[in-house]
């Protein structure tokens, strides 16, 4: 039997707590800048949901598609595969220079490379 498609509140939650702590934030000051309570946050740790609005509000801030975060039984077709999307993200990131873009990227295959063979 397929999946229903959900929203994968873990994916979620480490992608905001990662932009948060790179913008040297709160969660907090996060709730504030975006205009939603702390415990939005809390419940999303938790692995409850929230509801469509603060949803599209979250995905918003973080500057990426709802989609990213959408799960069911297949992937989107077209959706590109993990590596290629981050290393996609890190040369679009204006705030880094090639060199730094370079590096990070050497970094994150390497480290994808290792923990994929060490299953």
């Amino acid at each position: 039997m397929a999946s229903k498609p959900h929203i994968d509140l873990e994916a979620l939650y480490g992608a905001l707590n990662a932009e948060r702590e790179n913008r040297g934030l709160s969660w907090r000051e996060l709730g504030k800048e975006i205009g939603t309570s702390a415990s939005t946050f809390t419940r999303l740790a938790q692995g409850r949901g929230t509801d469509a609005d603060t949803f599209a509000t979250l995905v918003a801030w973080l500057g990426v598609s709802a989609d990213h975060f959408v799960r069911g039984n297949e992937p989107p077709k077209g959706q590109p595969r993990t590596v290629a999307a981050i290393s996609s993200y890190l040369r679009a990131d204006r705030s880094l220079s090639r060199e730094e873009s370079d590096a990070l990227d050497k970094i994150m295959r390497s480290a994808y490379k290792a923990l994929r063979s060490a299953r």
